[in-house]
């Protein structure tokens, strides 16, 4: 399953269901006042406003990723 966007409760369901799940924060490190436990911070609001032609490298997918 892949996502661009799932909501809290979607994300609660998944966690309470014991799945594995893979959480990409892209929110800037000044719009960070709290932390998503597990979650992959890239900050790619900032790559962007830098160099808007810059292309984004994906993350790197676990190898125990479903």
């Amino acid at each position: 399953m892949t996502a661009d966007f799932i909501s809290v409760a979607e994300l609660q369901e998944l966690l309470a269901a014991g799945r594995s799940v893979t959480v990409l924060d892209v929110r800037s490190p000044s719009d960070v006042d709290w932390e998503i436990p597990g979650a992959i911070q890239v900050d790619a609001y900032g790559e962007l406003q830098s160099s808007p032609s810059v292309e984004l490298a994906g993350p790197q997918q676990s190898p125990h990723a479903c």
